[in-house]
């Protein structure tokens, strides 16, 4: 039984109670954390080596693979011998350490993506005021606010609340949040670290597709205005200034494109053709991210609140799953970037390709 973030029940229980069936779940265990620490250290060196990932969006990519490859290489490691066993044998000060790393991280990974369908909804919602504003201090801004807050909320309650209330409330043996019966402040657990979190981002893919569409419509007039043809892959999301070829012959009919009838041109409407494209993949992008999200998230928050009011109405096994398919989240997102990027996928490729001896990496900045 998971005692971590919203659980109730201050002692935990083998639930494995074969050894050839702790042996399966243990090698499943360690593939996760390979292929979730594994995974977004690749994020990292590919942002590290690539200097076509140096974006202001990439830094906030790389803020959420930074806080999956905690998840990956401290919280799952640490929890798996206590799931296991049913005993935490590493002591009360790694315990409380544990409990920090697995409040803060997790929630700052929901934080993150927050931020991520933030900057798109200004890139695509407010262009203008996004090329102008979003400087450094703002990125340095969007970095650390995913950090910060969950840490001002779970460090104190996580690390004062024995010493203030003077009631040492975990034995030995055991690891569990010193609030656990405390169903005010569970309560507030699964609104700040998920409920806030899945608001904002909807409200921000909402408005993200309704500003899409509402170009969409703008743009159909656009193009049929300016009788603009556009090659097939010459609107990328790295140059969205290519050329196209606007046909100027009154006669629909005709194939025919010289230097007479086709003027290879750049123009202000065709950038806005190749950043409207841009921006529509991206929305469906942020769109699969968050979909993600949620999807592995709210089990265990419905689990954990109804939990919080009636404990025996979800089984031990069951909320145990529940808690490992949030965890699946960070094993998932660094797959998501290639799969949905280009960018990403040709940086995974070739770093995995790569036979060089070394890497060289270019300076951040």
């Amino acid at each position: 039984m998971d005692l971590t973030n919203t659980t109730i029940v201050p002692e935990i229980t083998p639930l494995f109670l074969t050894m050839t069936t702790s042996s399966i779940i243990a090698f499943f265990i360690c593939v996760m954390v390979v292929i979730t620490a594994g995974g977004n250290v690749l994020v990292i060196i590919s942002f590290a080596t690539q200097r076509s990932l140096r974006n202001f969006s990439d830094y906030l990519i790389l803020n959420l693979a930074v806080s999956d490859f905690i998840i990956g290489s401290v919280s799952i490691p640490f929890y798996a011998p206590y799931v296991l066993t049913g005993t935490w044998h590493i002591g009360h000060a790694l315990c409380l350490f544990w409990l920090v790393v697995d409040y803060v991280t997790p929630a700052a990974s929901t934080y993150n993506i927050c931020v991520i369908s933030l900057d798109r909804y200004i890139q695509i919602a407010h262009p203008f005021w996004a090329r102008r504003h979003r400087t450094s201090t703002m990125l340095i801004v969007f970095v650390l606010i995913p950090w910060l807050i969950p840490a001002l909320v779970y460090m104190p309650l996580i690390l004062l609340w024995e010493p203030i209330s003077g009631n040492i409330s975990m034995p030995s043996g055991q690891c569990f949040v010193p609030y656990y019966d405390n169903t005010p402040v569970l309560s507030f657990s699964v609104v700040f670290e998920f409920v806030i979190p899945f608001i904002i981002v909807g409200l921000l893919n909402m408005m993200v597709y309704v500003s899409v569409r509402k170009r969409s419509r703008g743009l159909q007039g656009l193009t049929a205005t300016n009788n603009i043809s556009v090659p097939p892959g010459s609107l990328t999301d790295r140059d969205p200034s290519t050329s196209v070829y606007v046909n100027s012959s009154p006669d629909p009919t005709s194939n025919h494109q010289t230097q007479t009838n086709g003027l290879h041109i750049t123009a202000p409407a065709v950038r806005t053709l190749a950043n409207f494209r841009r921006d529509k993949k991206a929305a469906r992008s942020l769109f699969t991210i968050v979909f993600v999200f949620g999807l592995c998230w709210i089990p265990y928050e419905i689990a954990s609140l109804i939990r919080s009011v009636c404990f025996d109405c979800v089984g031990s096994v069951e909320f145990e799953i529940t808690f490992w398919i949030l965890w699946f989240n960070s094993t998932i997102n660094p797959f998501l970037y290639p799969f949905l990027h280009s960018r990403y996928r040709k940086a995974f490729v070739k770093l995995i390709k790569c036979s060089r001896a070394s890497v060289r990496v270019y300076p951040i900045g």
